[in-house]
């Protein structure tokens, strides 16, 4: 058998357009730019890690706060995330989650809030660490009375 009949052609390597899809939903065209697009350094850019969230703690707090009071006003209502999104360069989804649980560990909807979660999430644990030891104690027990759960 032959071996160069298995083997991949190389593609010429393309680079993709940077964020045409994002730049779409924004209503953009390729000549608008966005803050930071040019290079010049966010001023959030050595609070974020690999490893930590897309957005640091500050903008959070700030981005809920206004969304929250925004959404208070029966006139700024409507529109009022996806207005507060695009100001702040937020994803509008993302926006939605925090103020969701920002407004149900305030009381203003009805929900679970994030310290009862916590709690339950603690408690959920805590079951499972039991039972798993209750089971090892069972299947000790079991071994110690000589009693098998095998038919022999």
């Amino acid at each position: 058998m032959r071996s160069d009949l298995h083997q991949r052609p190389q593609l010429p390597a393309q680079e993709p357009p940077q964020g045409h899809r994002a730049r779409e939903r924004r209503g953009l065209t390729a000549g608008d730019v966005r803050p930071y697009a040019t290079g010049e350094k966010s001023p959030y850019a050595d609070t974020l890690t690999p490893s930590s969230c897309k957005y640091p703690d500050e903008l959070r707090e700030r981005a809920t706060r206004l969304a929250v009071e925004a959404r208070k006003d029966a006139a700024g209502r409507a529109g009022a995330i996806k207005r507060i999104a695009d100001q702040l360069d937020v994803h509008p989804e993302a926006l939605r989650g925090w103020v969701k649980r920002a407004e149900t560990d305030e009381g203003i909807v009805p929900g679970t809030t994030s310290a009862e979660a916590a709690r339950i999430a603690e408690l959920e644990r805590e079951v499972k660490e039991l039972r798993r030891a209750n089971a090892i104690l069972k299947s000790a027990s079991l071994d110690s009375t000589g009693q098998s759960n095998s038919a022999g």
